[in-house]
């Protein structure tokens, strides 16, 4: 009878079906689309400039959990950097320590300033002087003024006056305004 299905049959088409399940169970959680990911980032960013940085960290780890691969280090990035002008030193460098630091020297710049600054702000000047060391070297100007003035901070928080006089001396060489100049050397 041509209506009959046989056992066989049936047991194998049971067994493609459940395959399929198990197959598509591991393809993990939907991902939004990057039209979604845009406006998400566009609110934290509104948030940012509102001085909301509490909800724009908050925002930015979200965009985080959903996204994948550099979009996902970037939003963390920016999540942390939020955090810190929130006031929320721990939770900045939890947020920084959950990436690696990015391979473009400029976001790279950027992620060991941050780590420098949040190092600070916890008194922890050996993981400050560290992220200092791997600043890319052809970091920008700014970047290395930046840079030198946290190191100098980084040596003030240690009690060594000496190193941090010599960091604000090379600070000094690299500024170009009148009012920085001597800004700087009213730190010395």
């Amino acid at each position: 009878d041509a209506m009959q299905t046989h056992p066989l049959t049936l047991s194998r088409a049971l067994i493609v079906l459940f395959a399929a399940a198990i197959l598509l169970s591991g393809c993990g959680p939907v991902r939004p689309d990057s039209e979604d990911l845009a406006n998400q980032a566009n609110t934290a960013r509104q948030l940012e400039s509102a001085g909301d940085y509490a909800t724009a960290a908050k925002q930015w780890r979200a965009i985080a959990a959903s996204a994948a691969g550099k979009e996902r280090d970037s939003a963390m990035l920016s999540a942390a950097s939020n955090a810190y002008r929130a006031g929320q030193v721990k939770q900045a460098r939890a947020d920084l320590a959950s990436i690696p630091v990015p391979a473009a020297p400029d976001r790279a710049s950027e992620y060991l300033l941050l780590r420098a600054e949040l190092a600070i702000a916890d008194n922890d000047a050996r993981d400050a002087l560290e992220a200092l060391e791997l600043l890319p070297a052809e970091a920008s100007t700014a970047t290395r003024i930046q840079a030198l003035e946290l190191q100098a901070d980084a040596y003030l928080l240690v009690g060594q006056a000496g190193p941090a006089v010599v960091a604000l001396e090379q600070r000094g060489s690299l500024l170009e305004s009148p009012a920085a100049v001597e800004e700087n050397q009213r730190q010395i």
